[in-house]
């Protein structure tokens, strides 16, 4: 029977309403007095849309000139090193249909947030915009309600904590109907530097039924003990993770609503990871979801056994060689299982990165029956008349085992080479570069031809990005259409300590054989004023901060050890004694061929931008693969974002917009989607997410530096680095 929702819809907007008014009035109560600090940026921006020919295929639908003030407020009173309150306001007073599809007031992000450490319990509690993480399979998600974190019995050998969660997933606070997807949780920890941690997970949810969308009333339960610890056996360091959860009740369903009523599942995860003295890593991997396992806040796969084997060497010099075999069995629980068997060999290194495997990919009645074969090369060419250059190759092969069923093979090869300017007080890089791409089979057999250009220029308080690229695709098929596409990107910033001034410039060409072209482009400027007061003094300059060594972390490298204003001499050291070294040097910039998140494949860079001997940014590059479909990007982001929060803990900022579509790579490049975490450090800080690039390449990013422009500017990528 269905049951009706807790609250209807316009008691639930009431309740919206009722909590950002509270949440305006506390705030004039709680900044009473003469220690708050306030902070934060005014955004103004205005842009011009146009489309001429075919605006079936233009990237704008509407055309025109728009405008937005998005307003970011950081408030906090800090009375001692244990005493705290924090809150942020972000929004946005919004006149365009690409910033919001709601006009007028639009609060995007409301939290506050006290923390007190100074008592018989110390504890944190956060209203509004939260950001809940318990285990990967039970609870990670953003949420708008309530979290405590009590930490009782506290002692000198060991931690305890007690997380406490009421809250909806929801993106919006105009549109918030709680009865949509509402959780309460619980979780404790045990922290004890002898034993390891271990916690107890609890989470509930409940969505409520929509004739309309032919779903029923889902409640689900999902319980899990979860811990961790590193033992020593003989001179090996063995890292044991594991978890066992228990699900029960309701989900989508498989074959229609009423399938996924009432139903029970068990997760299983368990890793085991070491090194000793040899310069020999290691990794075993087993996890196993019941096709049944489908909770609403974690991030697995259901119906997944996967099974894998890691080892690694690490050479002098820098040189790193990884070998692995994996073995998933997809639809678990299905008359129709499809298993892949991969087997992979990886090297990385000063002169580039060398990724080759093989994939057997069958079902259980063989309509699915290939051996796909990849290649995947990155040289890193030697400095040659200022110039450093870079070569990719990349071969794959499907070869169909499916009678009648055609192969695909896929060739491709990229050259580029940077050089260093200065002319009349400018400095930076200029980047040509060539991908050319074929690709051969029945139905798609096809030649792209993709030049590219690419600049980046900076001087004094003014800073250049410029990107131009033709992509020709020919299809050489029966009824193919040729399509040839001219693209240009332009960035320019003048940036202070108070203001940046900006002016962006987007063009596209496009021209279909048969077919109408079209022409689209868009103009925009904006200008920000940070702002910030308070009473307390401010301190004098500080010494530039000295490179420590990173405490214990999951990463094979925490860029945490290089925080803004470290030695570069003392930050290369450092990376020499993990055996990083042979770095791409440009003006300005190091870039480092290294694995910084061992259970990746993905290309994996550590990029160093330095001014007068000094670290200004450390970072993590991630590359996405060309291939990539936006599932399987998010699959490899909240996995790297679960790996960071082991290591830094929970965030103290995040936001996101949009969702994921099939649009979401589309959606990246303009700037609609947006996924960002951040932890604050007293040097800086630290930023993890999926940045918009001038190139419209697609890739993460984790960065330490000083500060980050606010949430509504994406182009924080390093675009340096390509």
């Amino acid at each position: 029977m269905k049951r009706a929702p807790i609250l209807d819809r316009p008691t639930q907007e009431r309740l919206v309403l009722l909590f950002i008014m509270l949440f305006i009035l506390f705030f004039p109560y709680a900044a009473a007095g003469e220690e708050w600090q306030i902070s934060g940026s005014n955004t103004m921006r205005s842009d011009y849309y146009d489309v001429k020919g075919d605006d079936t295929q233009a990237p704008y639908n509407y055309e025109g000139v728009y405008s937005y003030n998005e307003i970011n407020l950081n408030f906090s009173r800090r009375a001692n090193p244990y005493d705290l309150w924090r809150g942020e306001i972000f929004g946005v007073v919004n006149g365009s249909p690409y910033r919001s599809s709601d006009y007028g007031l639009v609060p995007e992000k409301l939290n506050l947030t006290r923390e007190k450490g100074d008592v018989a319990v110390p504890y944190r509690v956060e209203m509004g915009d939260v950001y809940s993480y318990f285990t990967y399979r039970t609870l990670q998600s953003s949420l708008k309600g309530f979290q405590v974190d009590l930490q009782p019995f506290q002692s000198a050998k060991r931690r305890h904590s007690i997380m406490l969660v009421s809250g909806a997933q929801q993106s919006s606070w105009r549109h918030f109907y709680p009865s949509d997807s509402y959780f309460n949780g619980a979780s404790y920890l045990i922290d004890d530097p002898k034993y390891g941690k271990y916690s107890l997970n609890y989470v509930y949810n409940t969505r409520q039924g929509d004739d309309s969308m032919g779903t029923l009333w889902r409640s689900q339960s999902v319980y899990s003990i979860a811990g961790s610890n590193t033992i020593p056996i003989g001179d090996q360091k063995i890292l044991m993770e594991g978890e066992i959860s228990q699900y029960h009740g309701d989900h989508d369903g498989t074959a229609g609503a009423e399938s996924g009523q009432a139903r029970s599942e068990k997760g299983y995860f368990f890793q085991a990871s070491g090194k000793g003295k040899l310069p020999l890593t290691y990794r075993f991997r087993y996890e196993e979801y019941g096709a049944e396992y489908r909770p609403t806040g974690a991030s697995i796969t259901p119906g997944l056994r996967a099974t894998e084997y890691h080892m690694g060497w690490t050479f002098p010099k820098g040189y790193q060689v990884r070998g692995r075999v994996q073995d998933f069995r997809n639809n678990m629980g299905t008359i129709n299982p499809v298993d892949t068997l991969t087997y992979g060999l990886n090297l990385t290194g000063p002169l580039g990165t060398f990724d080759a495997f093989t994939q057997d990919i069958r079902s259980n009645d063989r309509t699915t029956y290939s051996e796909n074969s990849t290649l995947n090369l990155n040289i890193n060419l030697p400095r040659y008349a200022d110039w450093n250059g870079s070569v990719g190759i990349l071969y794959q092969k499907l070869h169909n085992r499916v009678p009648d069923t055609p192969d695909t093979e896929t060739k491709q090869v990229n050259i580029s080479a940077s050089h260093a300017i200065a002319a009349w007080g400018w400095n930076g890089t200029i980047t040509p570069g060539f991908v050319l791409r074929r690709i051969d089979g029945p139905v798609s057999k096809a030649l792209d031809i993709n030049p590219t250009l690419s600049l980046t220029a900076k001087s004094g308080f003014h800073s250049i990005d410029y990107s131009l690229a033709w992509l020709d695709q020919t299809r050489l098929v029966t009824g193919g259409v040729d399509v040839g596409t001219l693209t240009n990107n332009l960035s320019y910033r003048y940036t202070t300590k108070k203001h940046l001034f900006g002016v962006e410039y987007v063009s596209g060409y496009r021209t279909p054989d048969p077919g109408r072209s079209t022409d689209s482009y868009k103009i925009g400027a904006f200008w920000t004023y940070y702002f910030e007061k308070t009473i307390v003094a401010e301190a004098g300059a500080a010494e530039p901060a000295s490179v420590q060594a990173a405490g214990p972390s999951p990463l094979n490298f925490d860029i945490a050890a290089i925080p803004p204003g470290s030695k570069l001499d003392a930050a290369i050291e450092l990376l020499k004694k993990r055996n990083i070294t042979g770095p791409v040097e440009e003006p300005g910039l190091m870039v480092y061929e290294t694995r910084v998140f061992e259970e990746f494949d993905l290309r994996q860079r550590i990029a160093l931008v330095y001014k007068n001997g000094l670290v200004r940014t450390s970072a993590v590059i991630i590359d996405t693969d060309a291939t990539s479909r936006p599932q399987e990007i998010m699959q490899s982001y909240e996995k790297i974002r679960s790996t960071l929060m082991d290591t830094y803990g929970r965030p103290s900022d995040f936001f996101e917009r949009g969702t994921v579509t099939p649009r979401m790579l589309d959606d990246i490049r303009t700037g609609t989607f947006i996924r960002i975490m951040e932890w604050k450090r007293p040097q800086g800080t630290i930023r993890f997410g999926i940045p918009r690039r001038l190139d419209g390449k697609v890739r993460m990013e984790l960065q330490f530096a000083e500060g980050f422009p606010p949430y509504g500017e994406t182009l924080w990528s390093l675009e340096e680095v390509r």
